[in-house]
């Protein structure tokens, strides 16, 4: 059985379980438009792409699953950024204030079995 600190950060995933969550979660955006919306820093240089949301226990959309770096695909670093730090920006963008070095410097996400998780150091 895993402890409760193990259990507070895991989620599962939108992508494979939509029927988890339906409503707005952001600037009036559903959770499937949601996904694959750049994100940039207060800048407005790219920081990353939202690849997936997080559901937690509460059923609610509470973290955003965030790639950061690499190039087309190989070597991505994922983190989960809380929702509530997603702002919506102009040209159908979201921003965070975060820089890339940032987002790079977070512990990664996995996905194990049905569910996502921090990833321990």
């Amino acid at each position: 059985m895993a402890d409760e600190t193990s259990d507070a950060l895991r989620f599962e995933s939108f992508k494979d379980k939509p029927e988890a969550f339906s409503g707005e979660i952001a600037g009036g955006y559903t959770a499937e438009e949601l996904i694959g919306k750049n994100l940039v820093d207060a800048k407005g240089e790219s920081v990353g792409e939202i690849h997936d949301l997080l559901v937690g226990a509460n059923n609610k959309i509470e973290r955003a699953l965030v790639d950061v770096g690499g190039f087309i695909g190989i070597g991505e670093h994922r983190v989960a950024l809380n929702i509530e730090e997603l702002k919506q920006g102009e040209d159908d963008v979201f921003t965070a204030e975060f820089t890339k070095e940032d987002l790079e410097a977070m512990p990664e996400y996995e996905q194990q079995d049905s569910f996502w998780n921090q990833m321990t150091q």
